[in-house]
């Protein structure tokens, strides 16, 4: 078989980059490895030491004391359908355990977004303030959202080896965009008039941030947290090519080896997770809205 031709002079610079990067950041990426497996795996535990009665059983009451009845039902029967599968006969195993991957798959999304949004959000806001920041940063969220996932993910295998920090590492480039976008939209669109009126009874530029800029923006940052989360979802999958393992890493097992049932199982258990986040993210949103007497 032919080798390939090589690449052109832009693809051999990047590929001496990434060679000298690995190299010579060796220590930093190891460090950061080091790091997100930590966390990944300790919550990934906590998670699954819970029985899954009781972590429903949480997960109802607090649905129920913050937010509605409506979603703590819709909550309860997403997770009891994750449940119930686990106890399911399978041709293939004595059971289809099903909900401790599950937990994996919580952990990855659950630490996924939320170093996404403690980058997105803070830098959304100083973008918002600083239009030479934003003139930086608004072609490089472009980038991130156009260029094909399997380019980025190639370095990423390079710096942190197949596994969760690398899986975590292509969902953050993935899911990070959104909330960024709709924090600094969302504090450049907030009513000048009341901007102003903070000004003239002498507020300070973070007196005014917090106390009226903040609160009037807080719906539509709620809602790329919603989008963010949305799309480290919808990353479960592909994230598992790299060693992601939950329910991703099941379904591309039974894709492999034609198991049909294993895949399907494992695809309606990220429909109901997907369910769960997603229902309880709009809630929240709406509740937020309420709270802010911005709806009727």
């Amino acid at each position: 078989m032919a080798e390939p031709p090589a690449g052109t002079l832009i693809g051999r610079q990047f590929d001496a980059f990434v060679g000298w990067l690995t190299t010579e950041g060796q220590w930093f990426f190891g460090g950061v490895d080091t790091i997100i497996s930590t966390v990944y795996n300790n919550v990934s535990a906590g998670f699954k030491y819970l029985p899954a009665w009781l972590l429903i059983l949480i997960v109802a009451i607090v649905c129920m004391v913050f937010i509605s009845r409506k979603l703590a039902l819709i909550n309860v029967l997403a997770l009891v359908g994750i449940w119930g599968m686990t106890t399911m006969p399978s041709r293939f195993a004595d059971q289809v355990h099903i909900w401790p991957w599950a937990m994996d798959t919580f952990a990855l999304v659950f630490i996924a977004v939320g170093v996404s949004l403690l980058v997105a959000i803070p830098l959304g806001v100083l973008s918002a303030y600083h239009n030479k920041l934003w003139l930086v940063v608004r072609p490089i969220m472009d980038l991130m959202q156009t260029i094909p996932m399997w380019v980025y993910m190639i370095p990423a295998v390079l710096f942190f080896q197949m596994g969760p920090t690398c899986a975590i590492f292509a969902t953050v480039i993935f899911a990070l965009p959104p909330p960024l976008r709709y924090t600094n939209t969302a504090i450049r669109n907030v009513d000048q008039g009341i901007v102003e009126a903070g000004k003239s009874l002498g507020a300070t530029t973070w007196q005014r941030f917090k106390k009226v800029e903040l609160p009037a923006a807080v719906p539509t940052i709620m809602t790329g947290v919603n989008q963010c989360i949305m799309m480290a979802l919808s990353m479960v999958v592909l994230a598992a090519l790299v060693g992601a393992g939950g329910l991703g890493g099941r379904i591309i097992w039974g894709m492999l080896r034609a198991r049909t049932a294993y895949a399907f199982e494992a695809g309606f258990a990220v429909v109901f997770t997907a369910i769960v986040i997603d229902r309880s993210t709009e809630e929240l949103v709406e509740k937020i809205r309420q709270r802010l007497r911005l709806v009727g």
